[in-house]
């Protein structure tokens, strides 16, 4: 049967109230439903199909329904925008902030470690996120103990990507004391 247009269409009893639904004017009416694409999502044919009055019971019976939907949320795996600096030199006593930016749907997780130790706040430490996936890591009062690898990973559901920084430490200059 040809398929009716939809510019005369007018919601009739049991059909779905959505835009993009036809009925075909006839005592056993069949409606359906067209689903629209949308960003990650895909839907196919819903049909309902409807008969004359019946009882509640035997209505329940011969209405059948058929619903095929698949979902595709769209993961993206894990990916470093701004690459960390390959390395860092400072002296002891100073500040310093590593910074990465990275992207992934969903949004990734992020995590420091130094030395494939993990990482967590403290006084000395604090982590930030800002905005566009930048990531940072503060280290106040740098010594010579905080020398080393640190890598920032990003996990999600999708995979995993990292990044990482060698931080080198100059030591204090020893301070000399004369007899006078």
């Amino acid at each position: 049967p040809a398929r009716p247009s939809t510019r005369g269409w007018r919601p009739g009893p049991g059909s779905p109230r959505q835009p993009g639904a036809w009925c075909e004017p006839s005592a056993s009416r069949a409606c359906r439903w067209r689903g629209r694409a949308a960003r990650g999502r895909s839907a196919q044919d819903t049909e309902m199909r409807e008969s004359p009055r019946l009882s509640p019971e035997r209505a329940a019976s011969t209405i059948k329904h058929k619903f095929k939907f698949s979902f595709d949320m769209g993961n993206e795996p894990p990916q470093i925008v701004t690459e960390a600096p390959a390395h860092i030199h400072c002296h002891e006593g100073e500040k310093v902030m590593l910074e990465c930016a990275v992207s992934g749907q969903p949004p990734p997780a992020v995590s420091w470690s130094l030395n494939g130790q993990s990482l967590s706040a403290s006084e000395r430490l604090r982590f930030e996120e800002g905005k566009n996936g930048t990531c940072r890591l503060h280290i106040r009062e740098v010594s010579v103990r905080d020398a080393g690898r640190y890598c920032c990973v990003a996990t999600n559901m999708a995979g995993t990507a990292q990044t990482a920084s060698e931080l080198t430490v100059q030591p204090r200059a020893p301070k000399l004391y004369s007899k006078g």
